[in-house]
């Protein structure tokens, strides 16, 4: 998968998170689990392709880090706000 689309994938998976947290999935086939799981493996992927914004990666896999020990400790509004900050990096654009 080139990287383009595994960042977009990546950032919709982030987006889900700051949305719908861990207990307010709207569907049964999109949950929790389901959404960290493959966040991480389009993350996973991606940078290992990452070349000009390689120097980000440590910086990207704290706030990933923090996110999911906020959601999994209950606190869902540091996740949401994590998961946002996250996403407004603009993680798109990223080569």
């Amino acid at each position: 998968m080139s990287l383009k689309k595994l960042l977009a994938d990546f950032s919709a998976e982030v987006a889900l998170c700051a949305m719908f947290a861990p207990d307010r999935y709207p569907f049964p086939a999109i949950h929790y689990e389901q959404n960290r799981t493959d966040m991480l493996r389009y993350w996973s992927e991606a940078k290992g392709q990452l070349k000009r914004d390689a120097a980000l990666i440590p910086a990207i896999d704290a706030q990933i880090e923090e996110m999911f020990a906020a959601f999994d400790s209950g606190d869902r509004k540091k996740g949401v706000d994590t998961a946002m900050a996250l996403w407004n990096r603009n993680i798109k654009q990223m080569e």
